[in-house]
């Protein structure tokens, strides 16, 4: 008799607890490639770098996505993956503030470049802990039932980034008597804000 409660229990854990940290979870990991890849790229053509220039930049910030197949072993090795994931996100946040710090301090353009390098080395491995986490997480059926909410949580992190945040600093920018500088600045740390 004692059995029967304990399952009931961990049946609606099984069944609620998805639902409070996956959705989150892939909206966080869909964030940090387009703040690097899209906002980077419009960011410092808005700071006067020229398009290809600007390209190349960014690319060279995004490597660190290619190549994170090297390090994923490294996770299991150094404390647990629900760690990595809270580490990794004050981390981007952080960063995400100080891209904010920079553009309104007015510093030369290519001096954000470290810092999306550091965002792209953060959210990659963000990224493994992440897909980690949902494997060990979720019975392979669970998996199966999520892969649409997973999905569309990464998705809502891309429009997020590409349609609400560049949109808001347009506006601001033409309608707020702010400058472009001061517009990313205040929408960038906006931004963090929630994310940390």
């Amino acid at each position: 008799m004692n059995t029967k409660p304990e399952s009931t229990t961990t049946s609606f854990a099984a069944r609620v607890l998805p639902w409070l940290w996956v959705p989150t979870l892939y909206l966080f990991e869909g964030i940090p490639n387009n703040i690097v890849e899209k906002i980077g790229q419009i960011l410092l053509q808005d700071l006067n770098v020229d398009k290809d220039t600007a390209l190349r930049l960014v690319g060279l910030a995004a490597m660190p996505w290619a190549f994170k197949p090297f390090w994923s072993p490294l996770i299991d090795l150094y404390k647990t993956k629900r760690f990595w994931i809270w580490s990794l996100q004050a981390l981007i946040s952080l960063c995400i503030f100080l891209i904010a710090a920079l553009v309104f301090g007015g510093v030369a353009p290519v001096s954000l470049i470290p810092v999306l390098f550091l965002i792209a080395i953060f959210s990659a491995t963000h990224d493994i802990a992440a897909d980690g986490f949902y494997m060990h997480g979720l019975s392979s059926e669970r998996q199966s039932y999520f892969i649409g909410i997973r999905n569309t949580s990464y998705r809502f992190g891309v429009i997020l980034c590409q349609g609400a945040l560049v949109g808001i600093v347009g506006l601001l920018a033409k309608h707020g008597g702010l400058s472009i500088k001061a517009a990313w600045a205040l929408v960038l740390a906006s931004a963090a804000l929630p994310l940390l």
